[in-house]
């Protein structure tokens, strides 16, 4: 399945954020998006979801514009970890994560069997089996973010999009999220902050700076210090890592 990003423009608050962003996505498994702070990385990722709706130009799956798909199928083709989340919840971790669940429920529809193996299947694969009766509020930071992504995966969409996921977590859970990630078989967008785990782990980056698209292609070609200075406006050394060769930003 196809994304495509149709020379939208979006406005916040009678500011024009995005500037006619034209892009598609679907042949590679693992996208970055990357870029300075308000340079519209979150808000372009909003728009893949009905977050957020552009005043021009329109976002379409496999040819068909996302204003013509209901909300409730729209929650069957793409799956959202948001950057801001709500960890207060009493909820239990195996509750939290049937949650996923809910777009192919109507109206009063309990979960079945199905769903609650699918669950419990999910968590066994996240390694999170024996937080299942736990309640989420009482978790780490980096233990809620597996539990809301095992949440997205039993949402079983072709589409994952994950705003900023590895903000607050430490090394161990950046690294064990992102590792569980590229052994998924979907189609993901990721928005980052770290430039060395986005070279380390996208497929494909798109560079963002003031609203614009300012590049775009795999890591090992673009990742450079003349594009970070350009987009950042900093001075930085850019190494291939000593295992892989995946570049390395130094600042």
């Amino acid at each position: 399945m196809e994304l495509g990003v149709h020379e939208i423009k979006v406005a916040l608050e009678g500011t024009e954020i995005l500037h006619g962003i034209n892009l598609s996505l679907g042949e590679k498994r693992l996208t970055g998006i990357i870029g300075p702070n308000g340079s519209g990385k979150s808000t372009l990722i909003k728009t893949f979801y009905k977050a957020l709706s552009p005043f021009h130009g329109y976002i379409s799956y496999d040819n068909e514009r996302l204003e013509d798909i209901s909300q409730r199928r729209c929650a069957r083709i793409t799956a959202v970890l948001p950057q801001h989340k709500d960890g207060s919840t009493d909820l239990k971790v195996i509750n939290v994560v049937m949650m996923g669940r809910y777009p192919y429920k109507g109206f009063m529809e309990s979960m079945g069997h199905d769903d609650e193996e699918l669950t419990k299947k999910t968590l066994d694969n996240l390694g999170l089996q024996r937080f299942a009766q736990r309640k989420f509020f009482s978790l780490s930071g980096g233990e809620k973010q597996l539990v809301l992504l095992a949440r997205a995966l039993v949402q079983d969409t072709p589409w994952l999009l994950l705003d900023e996921p590895t903000n607050h977590l430490d090394i161990q859970h950046q690294l064990r999220l992102l590792n569980i990630l590229k052994e998924l078989d979907k189609k993901i967008v990721v928005v980052f902050h770290d430039l060395s785990l986005a070279s380390k782990y996208c497929d494909e980056l798109f560079v963002m700076k003031d609203g614009l698209l300012v590049a775009q292609g795999d890591p090992m070609d673009i990742m450079t210090s003349e594009l970070i200075h350009k987009v950042y406006n900093i001075e930085a050394l850019v190494i291939p890592h000593p295992i892989g060769g995946r570049p390395v930003v130094l600042l």
